[in-house]
């Protein structure tokens, strides 16, 4: 209680000789589909953290962050030139500062 009289309860979570766990980018793929549109999809999974509003970076080929839905999963599209190739990377880092390891597709139009 404060000078006021005021006071407030609240639940604390302690963590002791607890071991920080890294998230990890799943089922990471990008894909043409036609008419110079590429997807991206994946997904977050984090054995400590809840990844609803985690962020994933995107560097390479293009660079862009994107936010992931409820379930911690991606999904979007960008317009790429035949001139773009090469490789696009993609991390995460969670609410500790520990980050993903780095995952990788080549985009190059076949």
């Amino acid at each position: 209680m404060d000078a006021a009289g005021l006071f407030t309860d609240t639940p604390v979570t302690v963590d002791i000789n607890r071991e920080d766990q890294a998230p990890q980018i799943l089922d990471f793929y990008i894909g043409s589909v036609g008419y110079d549109t590429w997807v991206v999809s994946g997904r977050v999974v984090d054995a400590d953290d809840d990844v609803a509003d985690f962020i994933v970076d995107f560097y390479g080929v293009f660079n862009l962050r994107c936010a992931l839905n409820e379930e911690g999963e991606f999904f979007f599209a960008v317009l790429l030139s035949e001139e773009d190739t090469g490789f696009e990377y993609a991390t995460t880092t969670d609410p500790h500062g520990l980050q993903s390891v780095e995952v990788f597709e080549y985009i190059a139009l076949t």
